[in-house]
């Protein structure tokens, strides 16, 4: 890490959900270029004021398929959206309006 913290890089993120029991070391870590020297950060998700945004763990759904993934985080803690998850959003609002209007025309 020394040369990146000579580059600049301001984080290091660290994300083992598989084998971190077996190595020791938490599943989700942040580390942040401090005074020259990289410091483990607390707090999750953890924001990031120079690029605006959040990133922490949460569950992922698909099917019969359930796992921790990263995903990013507004400055309240807000997770965003999956394009699918959007898409998704926009189909129920749609039938929603699609229902209301029906309702409306009779």
């Amino acid at each position: 890490m020394g040369r990146d913290a000579k580059l600049g890089v301001l984080y290091y993120i660290i994300y083992n959900p598989e084998y971190w029991q077996r190595d020791r070391h938490q599943p989700f870590k942040v580390y942040r270029l401090v005074d020259g020297s990289y410091q483990l950060q607390i707090g999750e998700p953890f924001w990031m004021p120079e690029i605006g945004l959040g990133i922490g763990r949460s569950q992922y759904v698909s099917g019969n398929i359930q796992r921790q993934v990263l995903y990013w985080y507004d400055r309240q803690g807000n997770r965003y959206l999956t394009p699918e998850e959007q898409l998704k959003l926009a189909q129920k609002q749609l039938e929603r309006y699609r229902q209301q209007f029906g309702e409306l025309t009779e």
